[in-house]
């Protein structure tokens, strides 16, 4: 499954990164986020 990095700064200026998954074949026609706790508590 080919991958492409993904980052992005949020507003108190910390920087998120990931790689989203690709399909092989075909042109994605939607996507989806799932964000799970970062930092296991809140600031």
């Amino acid at each position: 499954m080919p991958t492409k990095k993904v980052e992005f700064t949020n507003n108190v200026g910390y920087k998120l990164s990931t790689k989203l998954g690709l399909p092989m074949m075909l042109k994605p026609v939607a996507y989806a986020i799932f964000a799970h706790v970062f930092t296991g508590h809140k600031i």
